[in-house]
């Protein structure tokens, strides 16, 4: 990383090391300027990212949350508590002609002795415990300072530096009490931080490869937060040590900070020459010589990067490592899961027995559920409800869906999907796929279900496997596309192995989706010949969905052929034809079940005609 001093005098040089230690050439190179340029220290930054330099923590204060809308310490404390005390004084002192009834500066000057007017921060702790003398007053004030704010583009770029970078910029250190870098990763990544919120978890304080760590030094703003004189003098010996460890083989971006917790300078003050490993960064417009941590930024050699902004130091790190804004249509796609979810809930309600207690009620509040969707969501939901009985009204509402919301990618992927099985126009389906596709590159259902239609219409088994693919890259765990795929692999590609894989992880992202289970039981019981295992995913199928019409069936078949038990077969092709009577293959094979082992041919003669009308 790079380096540089500060202008202040230095201890006596450090003794020689090995070559091969990680942080020589940094601290050589620290003894050669007085600053680094930010653009230099976002490129070097950059180059770590990389992999061609360590690892980094950043520590957090509270000029990091200013265009968030939470103040720092000087214009909180001027501003807005100490004319507030100054108030509450007045109120006491109403009856008697005291400084409080005059000149603020006077007052203030009477109230707090060692108040610099161009350092209020400096009796924050006084002025705090004096105003709000409880700690349920200091939490509640620091709550309203906290509350409903929204993280800022600088917060926005480290959680997406932080969650793509896991390896190197894995560690957040704050004396912040604001939730602010955390609903960062919540609202700006898919990556969730492991969040240290108290001292009472300091034994969780552990950097991982596969999520961010946040510590908050002073706690949480809705869990007792430290901010009295007492609570930050000095911070607990587990919480401290866990810290120090931390942070000793990575190298420190102090950005936002004042630099004068006295609980802070302890911790830092015993970490010995040479940690944190890979240098001390002051990033500030404030010459860091000024501040009470200059001894130890002198001792460990820190360099200072000018820059007060944090906004705009990280939009300078944004550019310098290249990273992209977050994802536009990340919640379009936590509603879209939300939807999805509700439409398996109001399956199952609806495959419920309507003498079942609580149907009747399920019902009508799935129903009424339906209805107040708006957006697309309520066109599509229209459409869908006369897709079968009445198309061309279906066809009609998704029109006026379209010119309303031309590109979302949701409605049109339903759209192509209703063109492709309900009315089929089979040039506009392909059309409206890749439209739905463009507007969402990562809409994982879309991609699955054209990979589906270049399956099925287009016979292209190579565009058909690209989709399902980048489906399933676009949502590892969804489990109607792992299934397609997996019966893709079956089928087409003749490769059970790999298939058999996509069936098991179909059937763990969902263990009740009744489609996959029951073409896993098909698959075991044509590739397999596992019938034991044949049977238990029938009969799960089954009881994940009682009226799918082919696994009753294929059942019933099965029943028949493998397990010679007729009259469980018989029970089940009549459960399969009175969930579909149309269902063409069901209809023949009862009727050469009741022709071979019921000796019917008039019942069987029966069942051929309903085929055959059911086919034309």
């Amino acid at each position: 990383m790079g380096s540089c001093r500060i202008r202040t005098p230095f201890s006596p040089p450090l003794p020689p090391e090995p070559e091969s230690h990680p942080s020589r050439a940094l601290r050589e190179a620290l003894t050669l300027v007085a600053k680094m340029a930010v653009k230099e220290f976002c490129a070097r930054l950059a180059k770590a990212r990389k992999g061609q330099g360590g690892m980094y923590a950043f520590f957090l204060g509270a000029g990091c949350s200013v265009t968030s809308g939470i103040p720092t310490a000087a214009p909180l404390v001027k501003d807005d508590w100490l004319p507030k005390l100054r108030e509450l004084d007045a109120e006491a002192h109403r009856e008697t002609r005291t400084p409080s009834n005059g000149d603020f500066a006077a007052w203030v000057k009477q109230a707090f002795p060692t108040y610099d007017p161009a350092d209020p921060a400096g009796i924050f702790g006084e002025v705090i415990d004096r105003l709000f003398p409880s700690n349920p007053e200091r939490q509640r004030e620091i709550e309203r300072l906290c509350d409903g704010k929204f993280p800022g583009f600088g917060y926005a770029v480290l959680a997406t530096l932080s969650s793509s970078s896991l390896t190197c910029f894995n560690v957040i250190l704050t004396t912040n009490f604001d939730d602010l870098m955390a609903d960062a990763f919540y609202l700006f990544t898919e990556t969730r931080p492991i969040v240290i919120p108290d001292e009472a978890l300091a034994d969780f304080i552990r950097p991982t490869e596969t999520r961010p760590l946040i510590v908050k030094l002073h706690g949480d703003n809705h869990l007792a937060p430290k901010v009295s004189r007492n609570d930050t003098t000095t911070l607990p010996v587990e919480l401290r040590g866990r810290v120090q460890r931390l942070i000793q083989d990575r190298g420190l971006i102090l950005v936002g900070y004042g630099g004068r917790d006295q609980s802070i300078l302890e911790m830092l003050g015993d970490l010995p020459p040479g940690d944190p490993q890979y240098g001390v960064y002051w990033v500030g417009q404030k010459d860091p010589s000024s501040v009470p941590l200059a001894p130890w930024l002198e001792k460990h050699r820190a360099c200072w990067v000018e820059q007060g902004d944090f906004d705009e130091m990280m939009l300078l790190m944004r550019n310098a490592c290249g990273l992209s804004h977050p994802d536009d249509h990340r919640f379009e796609r936590v509603f879209r899961r939300y939807k999805e979810e509700f439409d398996s809930l109001t399956k199952r309600i609806a495959a419920r027995s309507a003498s079942s207690p609580g149907t009747t009620i399920l019902r009508a509040a799935a129903e009424a559920a339906q209805r107040s969707f708006r957006g697309p969501w309520e066109a599509i939901s229209k459409a869908r409800e006369q897709a079968k009985s009445n198309p061309a009204l279906a066809e009609a509402i998704y029109a006026i869906g379209l010119a309303n919301y031309p590109n979302s990618s949701d409605l049109l992927g339903d759209y192509a999907r209703f063109l492709h099985e309900v009315q089929p126009g089979f040039d506009q389906a392909e059309e409206h796929y890749k439209r739905a596709i463009e507007a969402d590159p990562k809409h994982a259902q879309n991609l699955g279900n054209y990979a589906v239609f270049l399956r099925t219409v287009r016979n292209d088994p190579a565009g058909a496997e690209e989709h399902y693919k980048r489906a399933i890259e676009a949502d590892p765990k969804h489990a109607r596309n792992l299934g397609n795929y997996a019966l893709f692999l079956q089928t087409v590609r003749k490769d059970f192995e790999r298939a058999e894989e996509y069936y098991k992880r179909a059937i763990e992202a969902d263990p009740k989706h009744a489609q996959n289970l029951g073409n896993y039981a098909l698959f075991l019981e044509k590739q397999r010949k596992d019938f034991d295992k044949t049977e238990e995913y029938y009969k799960r199928a089954i009881a994940a969905d009682p009226n799918v019409a082919w696994i009753l069936g294929y059942y019933a078949d099965f029943l028949e052929t493998v397990r010679k038990d007729c009259d469980k077969a018989e029970k089940y092709y009549k459960r399969a034809i009175e969930a579909d009577p149309k269902n063409t293959w069901n209809l023949r094979h009862y009727a050469d079940f009741l022709e071979k082992v019921r000796k019917d041919p008039t019942k069987a003669k029966k069942l051929r005609r309903q085929a055959g009308a059911a086919a034309s």
